[in-house]
């Protein structure tokens, strides 16, 4: 096949020419040269397709988690719901609408868990009985 690229008008030629079983018109060297094409295609998008399957459910999982520790401040139905339907995964949601969905269950997690770096620049007394300094 090389660098020539079957068309889709091509590829309709072949899929003619294979239900009227004329046989003859077909050209087996593109139609060889086209399946190799395709058979690299589909393990390519195979793997792309157990890639994203991954991510997405990296995405939700890190989602309901967030989701698992906002409710345990303060319930609220809506987030309860959402938590139900990201662990239950029969909701196929794109990719972009989890992303999205990340990002603000996010910043409602970090506004209910603010992180703390007040004890970075704490400094132990040198000498001192009361082990109460000493704990953070």
């Amino acid at each position: 096949m090389g660098s020539e690229i079957i068309r889709g008008d091509q590829i309709a030629a072949f899929l003619e020419s294979l239900k009227d079983n004329a046989v003859e018109l077909i050209d087996f060297d593109k139609l060889a040269g086209f399946l190799s094409h395709m058979q690299t295609l589909c393990g390519e998008h195979e793997r792309v397709v157990l890639e994203m399957t991954e991510l997405k459910n990296e995405y939700r999982g890190r989602i309901v988690g967030m989701l698992k520790a906002i409710l345990a401040c303060r319930h609220d139905p809506e987030d309860a719901e959402l938590a139900a339907m990201l662990t239950d995964g029969r909701a196929e949601l794109p990719a972009s609408r989890l992303i999205s969905m990340y990002k603000k269950v996010a910043a409602r997690f970090r506004s209910h868990f603010p992180a703390s770096f007040k004890y970075l620049a704490y400094e132990l007394p040198q000498k001192s009985e009361k082990w109460q300094e000493h704990k953070i």
